[in-house]
């Protein structure tokens, strides 16, 4: 009976780490804005691609994370927003960010919101 509290407990408390260590945050968005977004994007002036400020009031949350993850795929889709973007860009394609998770996505997004 003692090991199977402390073995549930145990467990209770590596899955609330793990929740706790996947959660969205806006420092972890600047962190990966800077080191991800800036070598092409700033914030207030277009560079190879368009400034990011008000990004995240024009585009919701899905789309963005697809637009991150792969903004050829989203064009290839025929998605309308992406086409634009894509066509207002000169063509230029974004590099794919497959290696980024949903929850750093989401972080970036964060920051974007705000990023005073």
């Amino acid at each position: 009976m003692f090991y199977q509290k402390l073995f549930s407990t145990i467990v209770l408390s590596l899955c609330c780490l793990v929740v706790t260590a996947q959660k969205a945050s806006v420092e972890e968005g600047k962190k990966l804005y800077k080191s991800k977004c800036t070598s092409c994007h700033a914030m207030d002036k277009k560079l190879v691609g368009p400034p990011l400020k008000g990004t995240a009031q024009k585009y919701d949350l899905a789309w963005f994370t697809k637009w991150v993850r792969s903004s050829s795929a989203l064009i290839k889709s025929g998605d309308k927003k992406a086409v634009a973007l894509f066509n207002a860009n000169n063509k230029i394609p974004m590099t794919d960010n497959k290696d980024l998770s949903s929850t750093q996505i989401q972080s970036i997004y964060l920051f974007l919101q705000n990023p005073n």
